[in-house]
């Protein structure tokens, strides 16, 4: 498991095009510690055609690599596509515990996250894509500085994170999923697992002061903690939240928001938006777990 960076130029307008940006993402998400499915029915990436307009192109199915995969298994699976502008690429995940062996999502399942902009074409500039496997956290932030709208923002964004013990371990009890596209609406789930498996809309659950208020005791800046109900109400340590005016973005920090020390990457308003509340407010935003 590992951090994934990489820049490209971003380009949607032939076959050649659409398999350069998917092979890109597909070999960071293979290189940050995700493991491929044997799924049937996978993109053939150096066969693949650009779909036309509102369509998907294909897709690919990963799994967790944590200890827990093997008795509380989480699987992603990412859609290739093009979106109403035949130049404008898009994505999105659906997160599931388990699949039919034909890139289905079953059990647990959100079978497709929000996406980015379908109208929002590349910009011609260099893009940056974050993306890590940390533990048992994973998360990818796509495309940010390539495009045409907001283009200093990331275009996708998505956590998701097991649910933790009050020392950080990680549990087989449940998972959030968040998302976002660059114009800061959020989604998000609870996985819950176990013998009913189910899930249901939720909110990135955390508590915040609004704006006009600040964190700091000292020179110390203050992060805020995020958790999931399994039923069991649990810390997460995949995503903290921050106030945006109190630290930069994309510089790593260091946070112990369940004891140990761990090393966060601030998303703020350029690699999310996505924060601590459903709207996204600019004053609270989220860091996510940045570690090899």
């Amino acid at each position: 498991m590992t951090k994934v960076t990489y820049v490209e130029e971003i380009k949607h307008n032939t076959d050649a095009e659409f398999r350069a940006w998917v092979l890109n993402l597909s070999t960071a998400l293979q290189g940050c510690g995700l493991v491929k499915t044997a799924d049937t029915g996978q993109i053939d990436i150096p066969t693949a055609i650009r779909p036309g307009g509102n369509q998907w192109g294909g897709f690919e199915v990963y799994q967790f690599a944590d200890a827990l995969q093997a008795t509380a298994p989480i699987f992603v699976r990412i859609n290739y596509g093009t979106g109403s502008q035949s130049n404008a690429p898009i994505i999105n995940l659906g997160v599931g515990t388990g699949t039919n062996g034909e890139g289905l999502l079953t059990g647990a399942n959100i079978l497709r996250g929000t996406e980015n902009s379908q109208a929002v074409a590349p910009a011609g500039n260099s893009a940056r894509t974050f993306v890590t496997h940390t533990g048992s956290t994973f998360f990818l932030a796509w495309g940010s500085g390539g495009f045409t709208q907001n283009y200093t923002r990331a275009q996708f964004t998505t956590v998701v994170d097991r649910a933790r013990d009050d020392a950080g371990v990680a549990l087989g009890e449940g998972a959030m999923f968040l998302c976002n596209d660059y114009s800061g609406v959020i989604a998000a789930y609870i996985l819950q697992f176990g013998a009913a498996p189910k899930v249901f809309t939720s909110i990135p659950q955390c508590i915040i002061p609004d704006g006009g208020y600040g964190t700091m005791v000292g020179t110390d800046v203050q992060l805020f903690r995020h958790s999931m109900m399994t039923p069991r109400v649990r810390p997460l340590l995949g995503v903290v939240s921050y106030l945006n005016a109190e630290i930069g973005s994309g510089a790593a920090i260091t946070a112990s928001p369940l004891g140990t020390p761990h090393t966060y990457l601030p998303l703020g308003s350029v690699l999310g938006p996505i924060g601590a509340d459903y709207s996204a407010k600019s004053n609270a935003v989220l860091a996510v777990l940045w570690e090899d």
